[in-house]
């Protein structure tokens, strides 16, 4: 009987044993890796769909996407956070990332913002104001709604222009431009814009999409991020004008202190050759060349 009870006794103790070593039960917890401080990776994401392609990745690719972030011991932050870091009004966490979203597809509320709200994520979109709830002939965009719904929930709303997302003649010979960052062509008066319509026109565009967004939203809107990432010395200063104080172009790298408030860069994620680890590798590549 004793030895039948040392053996009993012996083989919990073997179990208990293997039970903490594998667990690591016991041991100091190892903090996530540090890749970089004082410094942010933006993302940049478009439109989310079950088919990929271009600038348009699947929402397991997203979901991907946000678990290696999670995994690789990065912090998402908020606007808010954002903001406050670029007034040097406050300090983000080590291997900080803010999400981004150009356009406002619908694909947004279906897709990328249960998975968000899922994992208390926040993430800021970019509308073309005046495609809110568009559905005819495009791609179904936001409405205002659903943009009030995300807002309670961690979601930002900024301005992607009013109507100035596309490419229209800038010569007689039929050359296109960003109607952003040129003067366009009037072939009915076969001229360009002067530089005071070009002034003109732009600062209507980016001042009625910052009030609209602001009565339908009741927010404070101050971020913009230039269609196609093409822009110009006037566009930041009638940005700065109107209160657009924070402009995201499309060129790679991460925000440090020193990055210049009209020419904030972000990392494209939304692309369908990027998978998790290629995400984590890209953030560390351009952490690296980022003062």
């Amino acid at each position: 009987m004793k030895k039948t009870a040392l053996l009993t006794i012996a083989a919990v103790l073997v179990l208990v044993l293997a039970f903490i070593l594998l667990s690591g039960y016991g041991k100091p917890q190892e903090s996530p890796r540090e890749y970089y401080k004082d410094k942010v990776a933006v993302l940049m994401y478009h439109h989310i769909d079950q088919e990929e392609s271009g600038a348009t990745i699947t929402p397991g690719r997203f979901e991907e996407h946000l678990d290696t972030l999670l995994d690789k011991g990065y912090n998402v932050i908020s606007l808010d956070d954002f903001r406050g870091f670029l007034k040097g009004q406050g300090e983000v966490p080590s291997n900080a990332v803010l999400i981004t979203f150009d356009d406002g597809y619908e694909s947004f509320y279906q897709y990328a913002y249960p998975l968000l709200k899922e994992r208390e994520m926040s993430a800021a979109m970019f509308m073309i104001v005046k495609h809110i709830g568009a559905r005819e002939g495009q791609v179904p965009k936001l409405d205002w709604p659903q943009m009030q719904e995300m807002i309670g929930n961690g979601m930002y709303f900024h301005s992607h222009t009013y109507d100035s997302h596309f490419y229209h003649e800038v010569d007689e010979k039929g050359n296109k431009d960003a109607v952003l960052a040129a003067r366009v062509y009037l072939p009915e008066e076969k001229r360009n814009e002067t530089e005071e319509e070009y002034k003109a026109r732009i600062y209507e565009d980016l001042k009625k999409s910052k009030d609209l967004l602001e009565q339908g939203l009741g927010v404070h809107v101050d971020f913009f991020s230039a269609p196609y990432g093409k822009k110009n010395q006037k566009v930041d200063e009638i940005s700065m004008d109107i209160g657009l104080e924070y402009i995201f172009t499309i060129e790679p790298g991460l925000v440090s202190a020193a990055s210049a408030p009209t020419a904030l860069p972000r990392i494209n994620a939304g692309s369908p050759d990027i998978d998790g680890d290629k995400l984590h590798q890209l953030i560390r590549k351009f952490a690296k060349h980022t003062p």
